[in-house]
């Protein structure tokens, strides 16, 4: 097991978790950039159909 890679999937999934959660991607890429952890990964999230979709399906979708 790449403990190295675990840790930054890990990381990834946090972001995204956090991203579904506050609904305000300026406010999650500036968490994710405190940590020093923003990288393109969220940033691609952040304007997929998958967060659109998860967004909806949690109940958490805006209009």
């Amino acid at each position: 097991m790449n403990l190295s890679l675990w840790a930054r999937s890990l990381s990834r999934t946090a972001d995204r978790a956090g991203l579904l959660l506050c609904g305000d991607i300026p406010t999650a890429f500036a968490g994710a950039k405190e940590i020093g952890e923003l990288d393109r990964d969220l940033v691609d999230f952040a304007y997929s159909a998958a967060h659109v979709k998860l967004r909806a399906q949690l109940g958490l979708a805006r209009g």
